[in-house]
């Protein structure tokens, strides 16, 4: 509308994240170049998770496509700001507001369960608040107002409640091999080792790990790379990985080498837990994988993860803060489909942990001699030692008795 210069929505909470039950504080403020005629002012609060995925249905020689598309409401509110709405719905006063600036203040109540706020690959659990001024032949809306929900998970309360409480705190294992070559012809094998001390972790927390790498083949592998996955699921669809954070933990590995990590960490970014509660159509898990690249394969371990939002119980932090998710900064997941986008990335609780928690990590480097790359090199060696050099008078008495002969 021409007379309105900007029309926005303003939260008074600076980081502008909730819990459920609070009050959410804020404002609509509008400024004029020219006086216009409103009848009414509306506020709108909503919140809601919705996913949207594909399913392969087989059906004797054809395959079809379906698609899935659901969601789940958790408030849809709609306040009267300033005007009176008469028996049918419709706008009884009418009002000039002058140029210059004008607010309307308001104060709303979440309910008192929600899920956390989480945006992924076609899928979201979204929070907003947009405001509307409306006029006798025109309607002028503020941008969707995006804010975090925030929900505290502690799985160690929910496994003391179990009796499952060592499990959570055991080492976590993974073993990965591969055999190189067809048939009877084979040149060797490449295998992987992860293991983690624990298996709970918060953002800001690093992921101490033990990694092995070994390459006992002719091949030259590429990149090796360590990274946290996030593994989203709606209702029974086949899941959606995303990578949330990765660290490059060497560029390549020579035939007849092996890597040792020993205490290699990896700091855990702001990201949402591991438990969307009251959220029934979004699950998340995570895992820790090694990922090293060949020509033709991927060799792949990794182990699962929690991902909590309070720290075990004596665990000296220095401070927490609320930031944003990284991998939602990145547009990670800017390719949602058909669902509304928003530049959004919502709020987590990461922790900045005393620097006498980290430890120091040791990389070792080590040619392995019994790789077939190494015997054969040893092979080599072998041969020209054993072979008999001749000078120009042996090779002349050689000829001699051949012609003899």
């Amino acid at each position: 509308m021409l007379g309105v210069l900007n029309f926005e929505c303003i939260l008074d909470d600076p980081d502008q994240v909730y819990t459920a039950g609070d009050k959410i504080k804020g404002s609509l403020s509008i400024h004029l170049r020219s006086p216009i005629a409103i009848t009414g002012v509306t506020i709108y609060f909503k919140g809601a998770a919705r996913a949207k995925w594909c399913e392969l249905m087989d059906n004797g020689s054809r395959r079809t496509e379906i698609e899935h598309d659901k969601e789940e409401i958790y408030f849809d509110d709609r306040f009267c700001l300033w005007g009176k709405v008469d028996d049918k719905g419709g706008w009884e006063s009418l009002e000039i507001l002058e140029k210059g600036s004008h607010v309307f203040p308001f104060l709303y109540r979440l309910p008192h369960s929600l899920p956390c706020s989480f945006e992924g690959p076609d899928t979201f659990v979204r929070y907003t608040v947009q405001g509307k001024i409306s006029g006798r032949d025109y309607e002028v809306n503020t941008k969707e107002k995006p804010f975090s929900i925030f929900k505290d998970y502690d799985p160690h309360l929910e496994n003391s409640c179990e009796g499952d409480v060592d499990s959570v705190y055991s080492p976590i294992e993974d073993y990965t091999e591969k055999s190189l070559g067809n048939g009877c012809c084979q040149t060797g094998h490449v295998s992987c080792s992860l293991m983690l001390k624990k298996q709970i972790f918060v953002p800001g927390e690093n992921i101490i790990a033990t990694i092995t790498l070994q390459n006992i083949s002719f091949r030259k592998c590429g990149s090796c790379n360590m990274q946290l996955k996030q593994i989203v699921r709606c209702s029974d669809s086949c899941p959606v990985v995303v990578i949330v954070a990765s660290s490059k933990l060497c560029e390549s590995i020579r035939p007849g080498q092996s890597c040792h990590w020993q205490g290699y960490e990896f700091t855990v970014p702001p990201t949402c837990p591991s438990r969307l509660d009251m959220c029934k159509i979004i699950s998340i898990k995570y895992c820790v994988a090694i990922d090293t690249a060949f020509d033709d394969f991927n060799l792949y371990a990794a182990v699962p993860i929690v991902i909590a939002t309070i720290p075990e119980t004596g665990t000296e932090v220095a401070k927490w803060s609320y930031r944003g998710s990284q991998s939602s900064k990145k547009g990670a997941y800017q390719e949602a489909a058909e669902l509304p986008h928003t530049e959004f990335a919502p709020k987590y609780k990461v922790y900045d942990y005393l620097p006498g928690q980290t430890n120091r990590d040791t990389t070792m480097l080590i040619d392995l001699p019994h790789s077939p790359g190494q015997s054969k090199r040893q092979h080599r060696k072998s041969n020209l030692d054993n072979s008999v050099i001749c000078n120009d008078d042996d090779k002349e008495e050689t000829s001699l008795k051949a012609a003899k002969t």
